[in-house]
């Protein structure tokens, strides 16, 4: 296939308090000859392939701030990211192995397209946390990530669900010999607190 190649441009904007940081950017991308991997079942077995798919386009946007309350004495502080994200395909391709039966296109060799959500693609990703610094020697950190339902395959016949997962955190120890536990550093970690299937 041909290079891939892109345009892109971006404007954002960002402030830096004593308390707070945020920024917002938005941007506009466009993509031509893009490669995308797809999977087909050969001799029993999958395997992965990549393709140019032709023309994409994205547009979107992204927030994203941390605060650090004076009255928590800054041992508690909060952060947070939301991004808002569109990719759409611009061209119809010709046809990949074992997606024929998806195409609704006249001509089984040409995959449509065009219109269509790029796979593995939410539109939202929301993720935000609390860490808490009680010592100068323990880190506790709570997060949780929502990330909305998004098509797993070119011609959008297939959804994955949206889901938030949480996690959690606490680090013990500096490990530079300072502090009540000298050079031990510990975590521990819990990752998907809440059991969440996705």
């Amino acid at each position: 296939p041909k290079a891939e190649e892109s345009k892109n441009f971006e404007i954002g904007a960002r402030t830096t308090r004593r308390e707070f940081f945020g920024s917002v950017a938005a941007y506009y991308t466009t993509f031509e000859n893009r490669i995308e991997s797809y999977s087909g079942v050969i001799g029993g077995a999958t395997e992965t392939f990549y393709q140019s798919v032709g023309g994409v386009k994205s547009y979107g946007v992204e927030l994203t701030g941390a605060y650090k309350p004076a009255f928590f004495d800054e041992k508690l502080y909060f952060n947070g990211n939301l991004t808002y994200n569109h990719s759409t395909f611009e061209d119809d391709v010709p046809g990949f192995a074992n997606t024929v039966s998806y195409t609704g296109c006249a001509s089984a060799t040409i995959l449509c397209l065009s219109g269509k959500t790029l796979p593995d693609s939410p539109e939202w990703v929301i993720s935000a946390g609390a860490t808490w610094e009680p010592t100068d020697w323990i880190v506790a950190n709570i997060s949780a990530k929502y990330q909305s339902d998004r098509y797993s395959n070119f011609v959008n016949k297939e959804e994955a669900s949206d889901y938030t997962v949480t996690t959690f955190y606490v680090d013990f120890g500096r490990g530079d010999g300072e502090g009540p536990l000298g050079f031990l550093k510990a975590r521990v970690n819990v990752d998907n607190v809440f059991d969440v299937d996705t």
